[in-house]
């Protein structure tokens, strides 16, 4: 059995719509979405592993800011 990921969530609402930061404890790197469904498909991928990178032992990957897609409803963060 793998080790437990823990995530902080914040997630609010404005004249703009949805936002939510997500971030893996003990990594520096966050996630902004603009869609509810944009975070629950990045948990599942996480759960499934899809979202480690080879590179990154199992850790969150860094954000992309240049392949940051606002449509997607995700955009990367520092």
């Amino acid at each position: 059995m793998e080790e437990a990921r823990l995530y902080t969530l914040q997630v609010w609402r404005h004249a703009r719509g949805f936002r939510a930061v997500l971030r893996a404890v003990g990594d520096e790197h966050a996630e902004l979405f603009t869609e509810p469904a944009a975070v629950a498909a990045y948990l599942q991928r996480a759960v499934t592993g899809a979202v480690a990178a080879p590179g990154n032992a199992g850790e969150t990957p860094a954000a992309d800011h240049a392949a940051a897609d606002p449509t997607s409803g995700r955009l990367g963060l520092p």
